[in-house]
């Protein structure tokens, strides 16, 4: 777990001060102490389940004076991510929906915590971003009195597509087209396990997945025994873009792309970022959901005895 040390620095200065007079003292900066946990939960369960639901009890959500101390409350958000991230997901998306009902207290305590929360878990360029933690905050702001109808619109949108393809739903079929004009569909693909790959020809993350996908000792060894596949799918409308790079693609790999643009234009799959990948298993249930290449690599490895 991180070190508080932004707390812990703020306590100490407020501590050396403690001959400041009243009217100083009340204009102080605001200090948030990480909860004590009870010396009594001694099983990590116990421990979880109560600085799930205590996190906060230090933070006084209507005191606007947090606002004033924008590093403080992000330090303790970033704190807060990094705990949850180490739960059980259930019990993860309890403490956030909690936290979203304790921050409704003030409208811009509420818009603090709501951007924060952006920031860290809904961000394609966070290392921490979670949808599963990130749904609970766009309920809430899906009904929050906070926001005006106009202003809803965006979560809500939000909402309905975090909650596409979730990992243990099935995957959204659509229609593929390769570069010889063969046809095919996510659901005929024979593999075990399907990697699927959405990119955008010679944009520089996609190259690095590519090189990544390419290199991994553990995706080579499942596409050899025809326990995996990797369908890479460029959705967008440039197909000579598309054809002209090609030639950079894994030949072991279908390369395909969307030639109805269903994919995009019914929005079958979050696409918010590129590049994006998912793993799906033989029956097209999601297993991983816009994950990086190591979590897809470390998956694959934990389950390569049962393929």
């Amino acid at each position: 777990m991180k070190q508080y040390s932004l707390w812990i620095v703020t306590a100490a200065l407020l501590a050396a001060c403690g001959n400041t007079p009243k009217k100083e003292r009340q204009a102080a900066a605001p200090v948030f102490k990480p909860v004590e946990i009870p010396v009594m939960l001694n099983t990590p369960a116990e421990r979880q389940r109560f600085v799930a639901r205590h996190f906060w009890d230090n933070f006084d959500f209507a005191d606007t004076a947090y606002l004033s101390e924008p590093a403080l409350t992000e330090q303790a958000i970033a704190d807060y991510v990094h705990v949850l991230r180490s739960m059980p997901e259930e019990l993860g998306v309890a403490s956030v929906a909690r936290t979203m009902q304790l921050a409704s207290t003030d409208r811009r305590m509420y818009d603090r915590f709501t951007d924060l929360f952006e920031k860290y878990l809904y961000d394609p360029n966070s290392p921490v971003r979670s949808e599963t933690l990130y749904i609970p905050v766009l309920e809430s702001m899906a009904v929050s009195d906070h926001l005006d109808s106009l202003t809803r619109l965006r979560p809500v949108h939000r909402l309905e597509m975090a909650r596409k393809n979730r990992p243990g739903s099935k995957a959204a079929d659509f229609s593929y087209t390769t570069g010889d004009g063969r046809t095919g569909t996510l659901y005929t693909l024979p593999a075990r396990r399907t990697i699927l790959f959405f990119n955008n020809p010679g944009c520089h993350a996609c190259k690095e997945y590519t090189g990544q996908l390419d290199g991994s000792p553990v995706v080579g060894a499942a596409l050899a025994n025809k326990t995996l596949q990797v369908l890479a799918l460029y959705p967008d409308e440039n197909i000579r873009e598309w054809t002209d790079y090609q030639p950079h693609m894994p030949k072991a790999w279908i390369n395909g792309y969307d030639r109805t643009l269903t994919i995009r234009d019914n929005e079958l799959y979050d696409l918010r970022a590129i590049p994006t990948l998912y793993l799906i298993d033989a029956d097209r249930t999601v297993l991983l959901k816009d994950v990086t290449f190591p979590e897809i690599e470390e998956y694959l490895t934990e389950h390569q005895a049962g393929q």
